[in-house]
C-alpha cells in the first residue's frame, strides 16, 4: 500500500511517525516542502521531519525525544565516520610507508647493480692487464704428427717425482692445447697430453759432438805413491791440432795493459814474478807430479739414484751423519 503523506498529517501517531521508512519521510518531507536532498540520510531528513511537525503542532513536544535520541545517534555514526576516515588516513600512511620503503629497495638493488657491473668491468680489465704481462715473453708452440718430444711423466715406481721422458712422438692433433702421444714401453701405450707437459725433443748433431783432448802424460800408480812412472804418449800433429789451446802466451806478452791500474814500480815487480815462473802458464796444459790423488772402487758399479722424500725421524738422523 502506498504511503499517503497528506492522510497521515491528519491523523499523525508518533509511534507510526517513528516507524517510517526513509522513502516514507523523503514523500512527507516534499509534502511539508522542506529544504532537503535526496541523499541525506534518514536520521537528518527525519529530524527535520520533526521540527516542521513540532512547529506547525502535528505532533507534540514528546517528538522532540525521538529526535534527541537520534542526534545521539547521529553523533555515534559521525564518530564510526571518523573512525573509519582515522584508519583510512591510517592505512595511506601505511601504504606510503611501504612505497618508500619498497622505492628505497629499488633504488638499493639498482645501485647494487650498478656497482656489480663496474667491479666486473674492472676485474675484466686487471684480468687483461695480468694477461698481458703473464704472456710478455710467452712463445707458441705448435707440433706436427711425427714431430719427436719429451713428455713430462711421472716416475716409474714414484709416485711423486716427475720428470721429462722421451723421446716420444706425436701421433694426432686434438686441438691447440691437446695432442696424442705415442708413449711405448709405458702402462699407457697412448695419452692425450696438455702442451704445458710437451717439449721437443732437439737431436744431437755432430756440431755438437765435444771435442777431444789430447793426452800429455799417462801416470801408473804403483803402491809406492811416492815414486810415479810416466808413461810419455806419442805426440803428432793431428793431436796438437785437436788440443784446446789456451791464451796465456798472448797476455803474458801484453801485461803493461792488465796492470795499468798500478804504479810503476809495482807494476815491475808483478812482472819480474810472473816472468821467473813463465813454465807454469803454457798455452797447452801440462802434467804435475806433485801430488798423486787414487781412488779404489774396486769392483763397485755407480750409484745413480732419484731423490725422494723421507720421514722427519729419518732425515734428522741423516742431517746429524752428515755433520759427523
Amino acid at each position: 500500500m502506498a504511503f499517503d503523506a497528506g492522510k497521515f498529517l491528519k491523523t499523525p501517531d508518533l509511534e507510526g511517525f517513528d516507524n517510517l521508512k526513509k522513502e516514507e519521510l523523503v514523500l512527507l518531507a516534499k509534502h511539508l516542502k522542506l529544504d532537503f536532498r535526496v541523499f541525506m540520510r534518514k536520521q537528518i531528513i527525519k529530524n527535520l521531519v520533526i521540527d516542521k511537525l513540532v512547529v506547525a503542532e502535528f505532533l507534540g513536544e514528546e517528538a522532540l525525544e525521538l529526535k534527541a535520541e537520534n542526534v545521539d545517534a547521529v553523533k555515534l555514526k559521525q564518530l564510526e565516520l571518523e573512525h573509519v576516515l582515522k584508519i583510512k588516513q591510517l592505512e595511506k600512511e601505511e601504504r606510503l610507508e611501504m612505497e618508500k620503503k619498497l622505492d628505497f629497495v629499488s633504488r638499493l638493488k639498482e645501485k647494487l647493480y650498478t656497482a656489480c657491473q663496474i667491479a666486473q668491468k674492472n676485474l675484466k680489465n686487471v684480468q687483461n692487464k695480468i694477461k698481458i704481462w703473464y704472456n710478455k715473453d710467452a712463445r707458441d708452440r705448435v707440433f706436427e704428427p711425427g714431430d719427436k718430444v719429451l713428455v713430462f711423466l711421472p716416475v716409474p715406481g714414484h709416485p711423486l717425482p716427475a720428470k721429462y721422458c722421451g723421446p716420444y712422438t706425436i701421433e694426432s692433433k686434438i686441438n691447440d692445447l691437446n695432442y696424442t702421444v705415442k708413449t711405448p714401453g709405458r702402462r699407457k701405450q697412448n695419452r692425450v697430453c696438455h702442451i704445458h707437459m710437451l717439449k721437443p725433443y732437439v737431436e744431437r748433431t755432430n756440431e755438437y759432438e765435444s771435442k777431444p783432448v789430447a793426452t800429455l802424460a799417462m801416470v801408473k800408480l804403483e803402491n809406492n805413491h811416492d815414486k810415479p812412472d810416466v808413461i810419455e804418449p806419442p805426440f803428432s800433429s793431428k793431436t796438437m791440432d785437436q788440443t784446446v789451446r789456451l791464451k796465456n802466451s798472448k797476455i803474458l806478452s801484453n801485461l803493461d795493459s792488465k796492470f795499468a791500474h798500478l804504479s810503476f814500480d809495482r807494476r815491475e815487480k808483478i812482472k819480474a814474478l810472473v816472468f821467473s815462473f813463465k813454465n807454469l802458464f803454457p798455452d797447452v796444459p801440462n802434467k804435475t807430479t806433485a801430488v798423486c790423488h787414487d781412488v779404489d772402487v774396486g769392483d763397485a758399479s755407480p750409484i745413480k739414484q732419484h731423490p725422494y722424500r723421507l720421514n722427519p725421524l729419518k732425515h734428522e738422523f741423516m742431517r746429524q751423519e752428515i755433520k759427523k
